[in-house]
């Protein structure tokens, strides 16, 4: 006696499958979101508590300390692309502090192969 599951039973049983798999995936993402709600209510708690400060800084450079900034960016410049200082213009420079760490590491790579 051998029992053979028909076509109307395995669509049967594949769309109550597809719902379990759905149903769970949706109760995950409403989690997440819970989750996302109640860290939110945490940080406005934080704020309301924390008043910033304001704070005025004056930073006076002298021209000689950015003369050396320069002369020490075009000689890595020059070094890295194996060239004179002479053969270098430099119009701009940009201080750039806000990098993630996949950026950071790409760039330290990317100065370890020249070695």
């Amino acid at each position: 006696m051998e029992q053979y599951i028909t076509l109307g039973e395995s669509v049967i049983i594949s769309g109550f499958s597809m719902l379990i798999v759905f149903s769970g995936l949706l109760i995950i993402s409403l989690i997440i979101s819970l989750l996302k709600v109640i860290s939110n209510q945490d940080k406005k708690k934080d704020s309301e508590i924390v008043k910033p400060v304001e704070k005025t800084v004056v930073a006076e450079e002298t021209i000689d300390n950015d003369e050396e900034i320069v002369a020490v960016i075009a000689a890595a410049i020059a070094c890295s692309m194996g060239v004179g200082i002479d053969d270098i213009i430099i119009k701009n420079i940009k201080r750039t502090n806000n990098m993630d760490s996949w950026t950071q590491a790409g760039l330290n790579e990317q100065m370890l192969s020249n070695l």
